[in-house]
């Protein structure tokens, strides 16, 4: 089979299903970035964060929110703030995917799921900012 731009868009969807299990079982969030193919391989850019840390000094989801926050209009204080929603549930913020541009702050739903490593949701920047102020 050749490699060609068709067949690594397809390999990209059939990469995300596979993928889709080993970020339930690892409770990681796997992002496929960019993919390059020749004639014969394609190259893959995985990026892999742990998305069940704690909140604490060192973790990658808090550096991570603490380096990006300001782009959309968040302070670094505002990790791990807690936030009820228009639905009456309670909200914890737990990370940021800075790529994303539409749904790029990460929550926990502390109502349904407690505080443990389930539930996570995402929002839009605007919305949490008129949920936390």
């Amino acid at each position: 089979m050749a490699i060609t731009k068709q067949t690594c868009s397809q390999f990209r969807t059939d990469l995300n299903e596979a993928l889709a299990e080993l970020k339930k079982k690892y409770d990681f969030d796997i992002e496929v970035g960019n993919m390059r193919f020749s004639s014969n391989s394609i190259s893959v850019k995985l990026e892999v964060a742990d998305i069940s840390n704690p909140v604490g000094a060192n973790s990658v989801n808090e550096s991570l929110f603490n380096e990006y926050c300001f782009r959309f209009g968040l302070a670094t204080s505002h990790y791990g703030k807690t936030f009820t929603c228009n639905k009456g549930q309670r909200h914890k913020i737990v990370g940021i995917k800075p790529r994303s541009r539409k749904y790029p702050i990460l929550t926990r739903n502390l109502t349904t799921h407690g505080d443990g490593t389930e539930g996570t949701t995402k929002w839009n920047a605007t919305t949490i900012k008129g949920f936390i102020s």
